[in-house]
């Protein structure tokens, strides 16, 4: 899976050579161009802290990466006319009319990453091409300019048809009060039905029926619950409040007695008043993000907030895993076996037997594959040994998505 965006181009020859070969310069460049788009886009008019939702944002993404595709398949292919727009944007326009976010913003995101993709094809355009760079660049461009206009068309005309459909419902009110209410706007303070002069464990929940199945944890904890609808039927934010003893514990034990399958949960930590009530909604979205990478039933920010910064930022966690893991990998695909004798060496406090034990095979042969380790690793095994354990907690949550080893 990963992130592309835009440009349509129609070519002949022999500007038609020169495209391809443009076309496929930049698809080795397919990683870094994806990190420079995402940090443009979420450059422009940030969510407030704390008021960030990780599953938008993943919609976003895949429209990125879903416009991109199409538009080097069709330099690639000297495709006729644009492609159809694709529909993980049409999907990602009626993510932002549910979730309150602006079509000028929306807009002006697109804007901006098309213009950041520009950059990138202007510099290919003028790197070693051996016919009139300037024509080119032309070509593309006006096709460029066609295409970008035909996309903000369509996805202004799902974005209004969603708002249209939702815009006066009481679930959509109490989104847009709530959103205001994360981001700093104390004017809804009564008005959304739950009392935040108390203890808050803020949920996200993803999955067919995670409402009803909310409401029944909230009545064995004897829990307040304020649950809102993020993305149809299927996702919610959601917080428990209470006395103090509303607790991680409780929760998973009562997930565990009444939990559908193929739902999920990321919870944040205990907080108290208005202010932990937006810190704990923080913390659920950081460990929703993590169970994008990593689906599991249930996500707890405490297991996992190491790992967030670095998911955040996938070229410092390409990096990250570039720099302490590839040398076990001498060149080749992830060494699944020494990257887990390492992680198993590390939590038995060095201890060959007892890593042995858990991974079941004996003493001797993890020492000599520990041998093989410090000859690729060196001094880092003994001098860097939390940025290893880091870089494998990493790498294991992450190497369905095209990100590790990248």
């Amino acid at each position: 899976m990963r992130r592309r965006f835009t440009t349509w181009a129609r070519v002949t020859s022999p500007e038609s050579v020169n495209a391809s070969d443009i076309a496929t310069r930049l698809r080795a460049r397919a990683a870094e161009i994806e990190d420079a788009l995402v940090s443009r886009i979420r450059s422009i008019e940030p969510d407030a802290p704390g008021m960030g939702d990780v599953h938008y944002e993943e919609a976003q993404r895949r429209a990125v990466v879903a416009v991109l595709d199409s538009a080097l398949a069709s330099i690639e292919h000297r495709a006729e006319s644009a492609p159809a727009v694709p529909s993980e944007a049409l999907t990602h326009a009626r993510r932002a009319a549910r979730s309150g976010v602006e079509l000028a913003t929306i807009i002006r995101r697109y804007g901006a990453a098309n213009a950041e993709f520009t950059d990138f094809i202007t510099q290919e355009v003028f790197h070693g091409s051996p016919v009139d760079p300037g024509t080119i660049l032309r070509r593309i461009q006006r096709a460029q300019a066609h295409s970008a206009d035909r996309l903000i068309a369509t996805i202004s005309d799902e974005y209004r048809t969603e708002t249209h459909r939702v815009g006066r419902s009481l679930e959509q009110r109490q989104m847009a009060r709530i959103r205001r209410l994360l981001a700093g706007d104390c004017a809804d303070l009564t008005r959304i039905g739950y009392d935040l002069d108390a203890w808050h464990v803020a949920l996200v929940g993803m999955g067919l029926g995670v409402g009803q199945a909310l409401r029944g944890v909230a009545a064995g904890l004897d829990s307040r619950l304020l649950c809102i609808a993020c993305d149809g039927q299927e996702g919610v934010w959601a917080w428990l409040g209470g006395k103090r003893n509303v607790v991680q514990a409780d929760i998973a034990r009562m997930l565990r007695i009444r939990w559908p399958s193929g739902v999920s949960l990321a919870l944040g930590t205990l907080a108290n008043g208005l202010a932990g009530w937006r810190e704990t909604h923080s913390q659920a979205q950081d460990a929703s993000l993590v169970s994008l990478y990593r689906p599991q039933v249930l996500t707890l920010y405490s297991d996992v907030a190491l790992l967030v910064p670095w998911l955040r930022d996938e070229s410092r966690g390409r990096w990250l895993i570039r720099t302490y893991l590839s040398p076990l990998d001498n060149g080749g695909p992830p060494n699944i076996t020494l990257r887990a004798t390492l992680r198993a060496y590390f939590d038995a406090g060095r201890n060959s037997s007892v890593a042995g034990n858990t991974l079941k095979v004996s003493r001797r042969t993890i020492r000599n594959r520990m041998m093989l380790v410090r000859q690729r690793l060196g001094s880092l095994v003994d001098d860097r040994q939390a940025e290893l354990e880091l870089a494998l907690r990493l790498a294991e949550v992450v190497t369905d998505r095209s990100f590790d080893g990248a």
